[in-house]
């Protein structure tokens, strides 16, 4: 009698193993969470693909830029009261036939462009250093290039603005050009030829007006071309135009400073 009592009891509720958590719904619960898992998946990975897409498309980022041209006016004196353009020059080289145009420009470095001051500067920022300074050319009739000084002749650099602006005076322009009395150089002789540093300091006071034009040797005698490094980032244009070079803001290796405004070192 107790045990049919029990049996009946038992027997009118389901067990815990029932047909409620069978294996089968189980499996198939598992397999929905798998599938809800993977459709999100998916789909936020899409998303962060497109956002990606988003942010690489332009290059050059406007938070990137304003720190670049931060880092710039620190070391570099940059003209006033105008928007400067940014871009990489990696890009403007894949332009160019003849990438030596820019210089000795890395493709990682950055294009500074003034087109009120008429001057590009080659900024690098692995080093934090501005490695060199290109002038437009007001004259080059082709709106996609522009002129660029180097040694005796002058070759034809890209639009690197990007646009048909770029045709603003240089400060090297003939029609303005800076006066040179105040300034001071120094004039090393980098080639074998005795004499010659002392040969163009009175040049340069004669033609130019200097009052004060040191000279000395430099620290070889291997120099190649002419080189005039700005080390106060005054305008040198006056300087520039006379010896017919670009004037860059960084010393060769091996050369010790000066106090002079400019330092030319004569190459052969």
């Amino acid at each position: 009698m107790e045990n049919r009592f029990r049996s009946n009891l038992t027997g009118d509720l389901p067990s815990q193993g029932g047909s409620r958590f069978s294996p089968k719904i189980i499996i198939a619960i598992i397999i929905v969470l798998v599938l809800a898992g993977a459709g999100y998946w998916v789909y936020t990975g899409q998303a962060g693909s497109a956002d990606g897409a988003e942010e690489t498309s332009d290059s050059t980022p406007a938070s990137t830029n304003e720190e670049v041209l931060a880092k710039l006016s620190k070391i570099y004196v940059v003209p006033e009261g105008e928007v400067a353009q940014v871009r990489n020059a990696g890009e403007v080289m894949q332009s160019l036939a003849d990438k030596s145009i820019l210089g000795n420009a890395q493709e990682s470095d950055k294009l500074i462009i003034y087109n009120s001051a008429g001057k590009v500067i080659v900024y690098r920022p692995s080093t934090n250093q501005v490695v060199n300074i290109l002038p437009l050319n007001p004259q080059q009739s082709q709106p996609a290039d522009t002129g660029v000084a180097t040694g005796s002749s002058t070759a034809q650099a890209p639009n690197v603005a990007g646009d048909s602006t770029s045709t603003a005076p240089s400060e090297d322009s003939s029609n303005d050009p800076a006066p040179a009395a105040n300034l001071t150089g120094e004039v090393r002789n980098g080639t074998t030829t005795s004499g010659a540093a002392g040969t163009l300091a009175k040049k340069l006071q004669t033609d130019l007006g200097l009052k004060t034009v040191k000279t000395a040797n430099a620290a070889n005698t291997a120099y190649t071309k002419t080189i005039l490094v700005n080390l106060t980032h005054k305008n040198v244009s006056a300087v520039e135009k006379q010896l017919g070079v670009t004037a860059v803001n960084e010393l060769p290796a091996g050369e010790k400073p000066s106090t002079a405004d400019f330092l030319v070192i004569i190459g052969k």
